[in-house]
């Protein structure tokens, strides 16, 4: 309530800035990380980030998915792509 005794309008609610910021989506270590980084690739759309957090600092990673190039890939079909730690 303010001062006047009425009660305060309901703040507005907070909303992504940009319409096509990517999802982010964790995964951590456990027995079925390949199988959830899979789900996550497939769930994803083109460009969200999975980021996958290990016990220790060393095995963190930051994935961006992407559309499968390969050859032979069927249409529509989509890799991780690690944009972190960048390769040396």
């Amino acid at each position: 309530m303010d001062r006047s005794g009425s009660i305060s309008p309901r703040p507005l609610l907070l909303r992504r800035q940009n319409a096509t910021s990517p999802e982010v989506y964790i995964v951590y270590e456990g027995p079925n990380e390949n199988q959830e980084l899979q789900n996550k690739t497939n769930e994803g759309e083109i460009g969200d980030i999975v980021i996958y957090s290990a016990q220790n600092q060393e095995g963190y990673r930051e994935y961006r998915i992407i559309p499968d190039t390969n050859p032979g890939a069927p249409d529509g079909s989509k890799i991780l792509e690690m944009i972190f730690p960048e390769d040396d």
